[in-house]
């Protein structure tokens, strides 16, 4: 229950960016942003985490923008974004930060500001760590690949996925796959008993992957999913180090999908299918 608090709670993410606020306000007191003598290393340093930030920066402000702009309605779906997706989207950003207020104090070097970084660094580590851990203890499996979602939270999935060789697909580009699409779903046997796309198979956190590879074609496309698209990108990456070409990551899971779909009926592989069991839990 600690760990689902600390994932699902706000502290953490406020408390960060109060850091950052405060290591911004330290620098600017301090050294008014002018460097100070550095050496070239120093230099070089910050060059990079400024790139690495920047590019952190755009992605994620690209990423919250195509969240928001695809919602047919962000008024009725807020709580979504709130409880499910809102941790995840603006982690990456929260990184963006911490590694360009790292490049900053390398080339300013005040005492407070390192001081508020180090702060700040402290605070994102324990959130990423418990956001890691609420992630794991949704596996089935104990040795759930726990660097790969911590990346994935650092960085976005989309990120790392695309860094092994995936391939992002947005919910509203499904169409562009061939029907011949190999769909793996990855949530645990009681989502996907619920509701999932007409053609998809199921495999908790990729358990039996290996096997059922092994009567596949390589060249097969393959896309995977999960409900919020947290647990994904990690089999997706198993799925690329097995050596198919085509592994594409389904960006913000079924949920999304299934908002932006609403009310819709739609045929084929990826149309979304639900249990005829129990119709009126459906909506829990």
């Amino acid at each position: 229950m600690v760990v689902e608090w600390i994932g699902e709670n706000q502290l953490f993410l406020w408390a960060s960016y109060a850091m950052i606020a405060a290591t911004l306000a330290a620098t600017y007191i301090e050294t008014g942003f002018v460097p100070r003598n550095s050496s070239a290393t120093a230099l070089i340093a910050a060059i990079a985490l400024f790139m690495v930030s920047g590019m952190l920066f755009v992605f994620s402000i690209v990423n919250l923008i195509s969240y928001f702009l695809f919602i047919p309605s962000i008024k009725n779906d807020a709580a979504l974004f709130s409880t499910v997706h809102a941790s995840h989207l603006l982690h990456p950003l929260t990184s963006a930060f911490v590694f360009g207020l790292l490049a900053l104090n390398l080339i300013t070097g005040g005492t407070a500001a390192w001081a508020c970084w180090v702060g700040l660094l402290l605070i994102y580590a324990v959130h990423t760590h418990r956001l890691t851990l609420a992630l794991a203890l949704e596996s089935e499996q104990p040795q759930a690949e726990t660097l790969l979602l911590t990346l994935n939270l650092i960085f976005g999935g989309e990120i790392v996925t695309m860094a092994a060789g995936g391939k992002p697909l947005a919910p509203w580009r499904l169409n562009a796959l061939p029907e011949n699409t190999w769909i793996v779903d990855v949530r645990t046997k009681h989502e996907f008993q619920w509701n999932r796309m007409g053609a998809a198979e199921n495999y908790p956190w990729g358990m039996g992957l290996q096997e059922a590879s092994q009567a596949k074609s390589k060249d097969t496309p393959v896309l995977v999913v999960c409900l919020s698209g947290h647990r994904s990108p990690a089999v997706a990456l198993s799925l690329r180090r097995l050596g198919f070409k085509s592994v594409h990551n389904l960006t913000w899971g079924l949920l999304y999908l299934m908002i932006l779909k609403k009310g819709e009926k739609g045929a084929g592989p990826f149309a979304l299918t639900r249990s005829q069991e129990d119709a009126e839990r459906r909506g829990q």
